[in-house]
């Protein structure tokens, strides 16, 4: 797809004069990033105009052409060509570019049919411009968020300054929503850029992710998530320094985010920096009390400090929380072998098998216990945390 058709946009949250995509292309590259790695997943053509139909051609404003097109994507993901990923966690998956999603609208297109909120608001903003509707992306402020990615939707203005209608693909719904921070295009190409650090992250690709967090923080310096992110990579770097820079950023910026207080507590873990991890993981928790993750790290923390009682504690309301967190039937599994209480075990190990969740924790376990005649042993436990932890640095 072309980069090279100029249409117009709009820097919605500034007084920035309109702008062609190519002069925005120029931009980019002069902030930092090579022109080989520019991305523009809102990018459109000629060709995106004609995945539009009659009913969106015919309406006679801006609000009546952007209900139809949403109107039209709902219709793509009823037919199955675009099946929406609700889920903000993060994913493997390279996200999708218009392109990309234009061409699984062709039934024999053998592809991933998975699209996300940000992909969903890049086309509806390449449709909305191809018919002249200023569209622009907006990202869902939240005090709870526990993914890498966070909530992104599309946007239109009612009136030139007025409000901001959105419209949420990923959750079927638009109308006005609250708590909103307007995205200007840079901040919204940015996105793309996460997206692709994130997926190379899961992959294991630390380079090319390092790489794309660094594109997508020159585009949108003052984006907490992205610091967040950020932190991530460079823990698993090593670049401990580096890490709790970023992540105590994060914090800083918006104190009221349980996710970052977690990101912090757990690179101070790491760093075996015990009482400034509990008290990031207690912020994480006093901001979201039944936070799985929070919740599973501090009682791991606590069994690897002897406190096995209360360490046991935190990890049953984890599992509780969210049984599907990695580790968590580990730890959990883990501490009430150590407490001797058997029965429990069985029961937890048996729910995990039938529901088909963490074989390999279910293996390491079973296997545990069969070799222990007793009750597990304080000396054991602590080996076996520490060479856990000890793979994760």
């Amino acid at each position: 797809m072309s980069y090279l058709l100029p249409f117009i946009l709009l820097f919605a949250n500034s007084q920035t004069p309109l702008r062609s995509e190519v002069e925005l292309k120029k931009d980019i590259i002069s902030i930092g990033i090579p022109a080989r790695d520019v991305v523009l997943s809102f990018s459109h053509d000629d060709k995106v105009g004609l995945l539009l139909n009659d009913v969106v051609d015919a309406q006679t404003t801006s609000k009546l052409k952007a209900d139809a097109i949403y109107d039209l994507m709902q219709e793509y993901k009823r037919q199955g060509l675009w099946r929406g990923d609700k889920d903000n966690s993060p994913k493997k998956r390279v996200p999708k570019t218009v392109e990309h999603m234009a061409a699984l609208l062709s039934k024999s297109e053998d592809g991933n049919r998975e699209v996300g909120c940000y992909e969903f608001s890049s086309f509806f903003i390449a449709a909305a411009r191809s018919v002249g509707v200023e569209a622009f992306g907006v990202e869902k402020s939240s005090s709870t968020g526990g993914g890498q990615i966070g909530h992104v939707m599309a946007a239109i203005r009612l009136s030139p300054g007025g409000r901001v209608w959105t419209y949420d693909l990923q959750n079927d719904s638009r109308g006005y929503s609250p708590g909103l921070r307007i995205l200007n295009d840079l901040e919204f190409a940015a996105h793309h850029y996460n997206h692709l650090a994130v997926s190379a992250f899961l992959r294991g690709d630390l380079v090319y992710a390092s790489r794309m967090i660094a594109y997508a923080r020159t585009l949108f310096p003052e984006s907490a998530s992205f610091m967040n992110n950020a932190a991530t990579i460079h823990a698993a770097q090593g670049e401990v320094r580096l890490a709790l820079a970023d992540a105590s950023a994060a914090v800083l910026l918006e104190p009221k985010k349980a996710l970052f207080h977690y990101q912090l507590g757990r690179i101070w873990a790491l760093q075996e920096k015990h009482i400034k991890a509990e008290a990031s993981f207690k912020k994480a928790l006093q901001l979201h009390p039944e936070y799985g993750i929070a919740l599973r790290d501090l009682g791991r923390l606590k069994l690897e400090l002897g406190e096995l009682r209360v360490g046991t504690g935190f990890l049953e309301r984890a599992y509780a929380a969210d049984k599907r967190l990695p580790k968590v039937t580990l730890y959990l599994g883990l501490a009430w072998l150590r407490l001797g209480m058997l029965e429990k075990l069985n029961k937890l190990l048996l729910e995990v098998q039938n529901e088909g969740l963490h074989r390999e924790e279910v293996v390491f376990i079973e296997g545990l216990g069969k070799e222990l005649p007793k009750p597990m042993s304080k000396a054991r436990l602590k080996a076996i945390l520490r060479e856990i932890r000890n793979k994760e640095l």
